[in-house]
């Protein structure tokens, strides 16, 4: 099978998933596949792709633990040019050690760069839902947490290759977030608890974005990939609009300075002006125009 989004979902339909839980709701898929993944990614597969790793331009690599916060030189070499640091290399030795001894989770961000199946899906996964794909791998020692709990800006697919993650899953403080957690201040400590899981090797989870979640190992490590997208938003396609149309109108471009215009005169012309141009040119044509564009080309992708 096509590795795709029916491939992800198997064997749950995936018409269901559009019309009931895209944007909606969480949605655990248990297969009792342990060897679902292995097209994907193996454990052979990661140690290949972790030998790689000393050459930090080409994967980021970062150590992530809950309760503590690690500095660039625990575990990479890092060279100063001027007042700017930067990580050359990866001490695997270092990383490995605080994953055994401090149960710190590596992290290797944008893993669709390296490695070509991850590619494929996510070409894939773009083309069907017009969406900007990413995944991530997180190795994880057992009873470790990552992160505190948080949520998410994006819609996610958690696939467990190896091993067993516990999941909490509560309620959306905020139904589908446009900007990071970070950049507001929640209060999660009166939220429901939807859901408590343990996602096993071959199941995936789909979440989406908003949902507040945290997430520990068993008393297995663990390796899963975070694979999602950031969908195109109708508030993304209005503000690309405007801002295409204030190239052209000099009435947008005008700054709303307090005592220069006369606000309700100005406000009328720009609602007019928007009204307009909304019925002639808002239309499909435009949206495609704008719709994210994720090229797959082989060869920039490493065999190894």
């Amino acid at each position: 099978m096509k590795m795709n989004l029916e491939w992800l979902l198997s064997p749950f339909d995936k018409q269901e998933f559009l019309d009931f839980y895209l944007e909606q709701q969480p949605l655990v898929i248990s297969r009792n596949n342990p060897h679902y993944f292995e097209k994907l990614l193996t454990l052979y597969d990661l140690n290949e792709l972790m030998s790689h790793a000393e050459n930090l331009g080409r994967l980021d690599v970062v150590l992530v633990n809950a309760g503590k916060k690690y500095q660039l030189s625990d575990y990479a070499k890092v060279e100063t040019v001027g007042n700017v640091h930067i990580k050359s290399s990866l001490n695997i030795s270092k990383a490995l050690q605080l994953l055994i001894q401090d149960k710190a989770t590596i992290v290797i961000n944008q893993a669709i760069n390296e490695w070509l199946p991850l590619r494929t899906l996510a070409a894939n996964y773009a083309q069907e839902l017009n969406t900007i794909p990413g995944a991530n791998i997180f190795i994880a020692p057992p009873n470790a947490e990552c992160f505190g709990a948080h949520f998410d800006e994006h819609d996610l697919f958690i696939l467990q290759i190896y091993g067993s993650k516990h999941w909490r899953i509560y309620e959306n403080p905020i139904f589908l977030p446009l900007e990071p957690q970070n950049e507001r201040n929640f209060d999660f400590s009166g939220l429901k608890l939807l859901y408590e899981i343990d996602l096993q090797q071959g199941d995936i989870l789909y979440l989406p974005r908003g949902f507040v979640h945290d997430v520990t190992t068993t008393d297995r490590a663990s390796v899963h990939i975070s694979f999602g997208g950031q969908h195109l938003t109708w508030a993304s396609i209005v503000k690309s609009f405007v801002t295409k149309l204030a190239k052209n109108n000099r009435l947008l471009r005008q700054g709303m300075i307090k005592d220069v215009y006369d606000g309700q005169t100005y406000d009328q012309m720009v609602l007019e002006l928007l009204k307009k141009e909304l019925e002639l040119n808002f239309n499909t044509p435009f949206i495609e125009s704008i719709a994210p564009k994720f090229s797959f080309r082989s060869s920039e992708v490493s065999y190894f």
